[in-house]
């Protein structure tokens, strides 16, 4: 099927939620302010009757649970994922739901617990080995513990759920030859099968980063990400992150796709939390998104035909801003409309 079938399928929806916005890390180049905390009642509530209201037009939804760290808010996990099991159970949806975490709060129990709601793709954050993962990757009260990390990812290993781990390693020049020394702390998870393995370019998201990490240019760091990949396939294991996909169409650019934050705004990327052109809406307690005019910049790339602003809208909206060329604000097409009423 094509992206751009794909994308405006009315049978589709893909809701990034942050249950929310507080954590129990401070990563030193972390672009959130984490001032938001639990999701309310009415926010979590408008969801469940969103994907209600939603789901007997649809054969498949996908939740991505995010954050701050998610597993702070496992109450509203559940009572979300609960009602989008039951919706799936009576529709004959296909439901599929993943985490972005930390890894310091996936125990076995929790990791059981989420499993049978169906959360069962999780990505996780490694920035090397002990010494350097926990001098940049912190606590909120403290240093950082890749041991607790390495010790939740070591029980998940020995258990039998079904799960998929993606360890997302950054890369920069200190990180690139500690590689190794990664490789044996992980031990024997790296030869589990649910876990795989994708290459970040470590960069400033909106903070500038601290003397102690050396950022690579994006050529270096494809050249390095290759020679990692590398490295994995002699140990029978596979990697992503060297090579973009000149398809790819990123979330944001989709008109069937939200994030829902904490306080039950609406927005489109993850990255621009705070910026004004990301505020496209608000998700009420009877289910219903109102979007207001900024919504129809994030979808701008379908109609330029613009391959960079559906790689990447956030972009490609603050390049047009900066040029005076923001697209006029206009009513919503009408498949649109139906995508998000």
């Amino acid at each position: 099927m094509s992206h751009l079938a794909a994308a405006f399928l009315n049978k589709r929806l893909g809701l990034i939620i942050m249950p929310t916005e507080k954590c129990n890390y401070r990563c030193v180049y972390c672009y959130e302010d984490f001032e938001q905390g639990r999701m309310a009642d009415s926010v979590s509530d408008g969801i469940v009757r969103l994907v209600a209201s939603r789901a007997p037009l649809l054969d498949q939804l996908t939740i991505s649970w995010f954050g701050g760290e998610p597993l702070l808010a496992m109450a509203v996990i559940e009572k979300i994922m609960q009602a989008a099991n039951d919706s799936a159970a009576e529709h004959a949806i296909r439901l599929h739901s993943g985490a972005t975490t930390n890894g310091h709060l996936l125990t076995l129990p929790r990791l059981r617990r989420l499993c049978a709601l169906g959360v069962s793709q999780y990505q996780i954050t490694i920035d090397g080995p002990a010494d350097v993962h926990n001098a940049r990757r912190r606590q909120a009260k403290g240093a950082g513990d890749l041991a607790t990390i390495l010790a939740n990812l070591h029980a998940a290993c020995a258990s039998d759920l079904l799960f998929a781990i993606t360890l997302r390693i950054h890369l920069d020049e200190i990180s690139v030859p500690r590689f190794d020394d990664l490789l044996a702390e992980l031990g024997t998870i790296v030869q589990d099968p649910r876990v795989s393995f994708a290459f970040e370019m470590l960069g400033n998201y909106g903070r500038a980063l601290p003397d102690t990490i050396r950022p690579m240019s994006r050529g270096r760091f494809q050249d390095a990400a290759r020679m990692l990949e590398d490295r994995l396939a002699g140990l029978g294991k596979a990697a992503s992150g060297a090579d973009a996909d000149e398809e790819h169409v990123c979330y944001a650019a989709t008109p069937n796709s939200f994030v829902i934050r904490a306080d039950g705004a609406v927005q489109m990327c993850t990255v621009a939390l705070n910026a004004a052109h990301n505020a496209v809406g608000r998700i009420g307690s009877d289910g219903v998104i109102r979007l207001n005019e900024r919504y129809a910049q994030w979808l701008s790339g379908w109609h330029m035909d613009d391959r960079a602003a559906l790689q990447c809208p956030a972009k490609a909206i603050v390049a047009m801003q900066a040029a005076a060329k923001q697209p006029r604000a206009t009513a919503l097409p009408h498949a649109i409309e139906r995508i998000v009423a």
